[in-house]
């Protein structure tokens, strides 16, 4: 079921809710999306809009006045804000030393491969 399908059942449970109530006729409709539209009732009957509370909403706004004011003043008198500093700077000193690691390991494993080859070259070189 495609998202537009979906939006258009729900519209159409919703007008139908709306019009007739909870127990509107679904002739037609498919046992999921007659499942579907069971849920939604039970969802819109059981969960409610809720706002803030007028005193909440009266000191955000006071928080927000404050800080866009403190805002404008810092930049009038030419402070500028701290910045947090720049993420990018730390993977490229990451990487390199991923890199040296990585240098380091197929270093390693190539002296030993070689000092290993040369081992078993000395006894068939003596015979």
């Amino acid at each position: 079921m495609n998202s537009e399908t979906l939006i258009d059942l729900l519209d159409q449970h919703h007008d139908h809710l709306r019009r007739r109530g909870a127990q509107a006729e679904r002739r037609g409709l498919s046992a999921p999306a007659i499942a579907l539209f069971t849920l939604v009732t039970l969802l819109w009957e059981l969960l409610r809009p809720v706002s803030p509370a007028p005193a909440f909403r009266a000191s955000l706004g006071r928080q927000l006045v404050a800080e866009a004011q403190r805002q404008r003043t810092q930049k009038a008198i030419g402070i500028q804000a701290a910045r947090a500093p720049a993420r990018g700077l730390g993977i490229g000193p990451a990487a390199a030393l991923g890199a040296v690691s990585l240098a380091t390991a197929v270093g390693a494993y190539a002296f030993w491969r070689r000092a290993r080859q040369q081992e078993v070259q000395k006894p068939a070189l003596a015979a």
